[in-house]
């Protein structure tokens, strides 16, 4: 991102708002940079356009869409549902109808797509605890890993796409090489486990997502670490820094009573971010290289968040919940009745020009 204008996170202004009638799990821009779509509970794919704000539906999935991805030839998005379902879709059609779908990829929900920088492979993981990977060009199976003892909750390739890492809710995270299949190694994030059940709360659901920075030679797992009871709150949102070559422990990226780190950015060499998420509030924070704490934040009840390919404009995914009322009101509370809902938030991170 040389290119990228000059930024400053303190000025961080918002550029555009895409309002939502349910809730919305994930968004990503598009490598063209016209567009950003959304998923989430009424199982559509929701594309805007970012200059004239105009919604088309992409209609296909049964259930709950959990993940999302972009192919690098900038002419396919990639979804995956609660319910094992994969669709490939060409999203800049004018109506864009599945060039090929994938029922029961999985048993249960699909929480992470991971596309092979060379363009010719998928990986996908979930709740059953395996690791598959697909032909992107027609959907179909290439091979199926197994090793994992909890729900997978994230996946991400090497840059050079010769490895696939994937990791669990137990804080493990699993080395696959891309062309023998054969685990290589496991990495230990367990720091971002908590075995709270264990005092009468939930557990802490590990490694939430986990990438490489662009040079290949960091790995970061986002998730929770100083759990009180149970409930995220009172947790500090964390991201692991490990050292891709020897898979040690680099530094540990907090901010103190965010709850979880839900979703994890590598801006730039100097900059990084994450979406944050408690039960009561959400959060967008903002590191500093060579800092383990954030120098900003943004309030936001973001679930997860997609920088810009110009470097200068990141998307927010929020959450809306409201509560006893929410999406279940009883007749008691019908007057008070307000249903949950999303948004799609734009922000610039360029400092909001003066005659606007």
């Amino acid at each position: 991102m040389n290119d990228t204008p000059a930024i400053d996170p303190k000025q961080i202004w918002e550029v555009s708002h895409f309002k939502h009638d349910r809730q919305l799990l994930g968004c990503r821009f598009s490598p063209c940079g016209q567009y950003v779509v959304a998923a989430g509970t009424d199982n559509i794919v929701h594309r805007w356009q970012l200059e004239s704000a105009k919604r088309t539906g992409l209609v296909g999935h049964g259930s709950w869409i959990g993940a999302m991805a972009f192919h690098p030839d900038a002419k396919r998005l990639i979804t995956a549902d609660y319910i094992g379902g994969i669709h490939c879709w060409p999203y800049a059609d004018d109506a864009p109808k599945p060039t090929w779908t994938g029922n029961d990829a999985h048993h249960g929900a699909i929480r992470s797509i991971a596309i092979n920088p060379n363009g010719q492979s998928f990986a996908t993981v979930g709740h059953d605890h395996v690791v598959r990977v697909w032909s992107a060009e027609n959907g179909r199976r290439l091979h199926e890993w197994t090793g994992h003892r909890s729900p997978v909750f994230c996946a991400a390739f090497h840059p050079d796409g010769t490895s696939l890492v994937t990791a669990e809710h137990f804080g493990v995270v699993k080395h696959w090489d891309t062309a023998t299949g054969k685990l290589v190694r496991s990495l230990d994030a367990s720091e971002l486990w908590t075995d709270a059940s264990l005092s009468g709360g939930a557990h802490s659901c590990g490694v939430r997502d986990v990438r490489f920075d662009a040079s290949g030679k960091t790995l970061a797992c986002s998730g929770l670490t100083a759990l009180k009871d149970g409930d995220r709150r009172g947790g500090n949102a964390s991201i692991l820094w490990l050292d891709w070559k020897s898979g040690n422990r680099i530094k540990l990226l907090a901010a103190k009573g965010a709850g979880y780190a839900e979703r994890f950015a590598f801006h730039s060499d100097e900059l990084s971010m994450a979406a944050c998420l408690t039960q009561d509030y959400g959060s967008l924070r903002f590191w500093k290289a060579g800092s383990v704490e954030p120098f900003h934040q943004l309030k936001s009840n973001c679930r997860d968040l997609d920088v810009h390919p110009d470097g200068s404009r990141i998307a927010v995914c929020e959450y809306v919940a409201h509560g006893k009322a929410g999406n279940n009101a009883s007749t008691e509370t019908l007057e008070e009745f307000q249903p949950n809902h999303g948004a799609i938030r734009i922000h610039s991170l360029a400092p909001k020009p003066k005659d606007s």
